[in-house]
């Protein structure tokens, strides 16, 4: 069985961030009372991981569009809470790439989902000693050939367009069902239907010509389509 510190990197203790070419083939994300690892992401998907946005939202410095994935790690002399490690990797970030972060309103290209009929199914509330937070969720995808994912759905190297979902399961709120979607697609998704409360959210998959998009408007009564919104935007510009 593994233990907290049997994924610690080997770096004497400092606060300096060490930022290395990645040497795994997926991804991992690895911490204890004073180490965080990060690794086998690029600069987008640690920013994503530490700001918790999605990477549709973040908008980096051409020249730092490259492909390249790393091993981010941090090794402290003593324990800190994860909130403070957090704020020493975002700073070991920016010093390291130098480049520095703000926040701004862009007018984008997103999907706006609307529910102008009806709604899904609501869920049923489980009693209460069976409650969890935890969900079960999937997406079925078909990947076009060139599309990396080198950790999974939520590292997807090139963004999709909602084209490629091809089935999706999800019980929760319509914004947790827009943020599943936004991790894998290619722009924002803005959820416009003003439902509250949880739902399911379950379209199979079809051998049929019917498409995602169309089984989603004839049988949750949902639509996506696109528009064009000011989305907050985290910036990254070079120093």
């Amino acid at each position: 069985m593994l233990r907290p510190g049997d994924h610690k990197p080997n770096f004497p203790p400092s606060y300096n961030l060490h930022v290395l070419p990645s040497q795994i083939a997926g991804t991992g994300n690895h911490c204890g009372t004073d180490f965080w690892s990060l690794q086998g992401l690029d600069l987008k998907g640690v920013i994503s991981v530490l700001y918790d946005v999605n990477p549709v939202r973040i908008a980096l410095p051409t020249s730092l569009h490259d492909g390249r994935r790393y091993d981010f790690s941090l090794v402290l002399p003593e324990p800190e809470d994860q909130d403070r490690m957090c704020e020493r990797f975002c700073q070991g970030i920016e010093d390291h790439f130098h480049i520095s972060a703000r926040r701004e309103d862009r007018s984008l290209g997103v999907y706006v989902v609307n529910a102008p009929n009806r709604k899904p199914p609501a869920i049923s509330a489980p009693p209460e000693e069976t409650r969890t937070s935890l969900k079960q969720t999937h997406i079925g995808l078909k990947v076009p050939s060139g599309v990396r994912s080198p950790g999974g759905v939520g590292t997807m190297t090139n963004a999709l367009s909602v084209s490629a979902i091809r089935s999706i399961s999800v019980d929760g709120t319509t914004d947790e069902f827009c943020n599943l979607l936004e991790r894998i697609l290619d722009r924002p998704i803005v959820n416009e239907t003003n439902l509250k409360g949880e739902f399911e959210f379950h379209i199979e998959p079809s051998p049929g010509k019917n498409g995602f998009l169309d089984r989603l408007r004839d049988e949750l009564g949902f639509v996506i389509a696109p528009a064009q919104r000011n989305i907050k935007t985290l910036v990254f510009d070079l120093r």
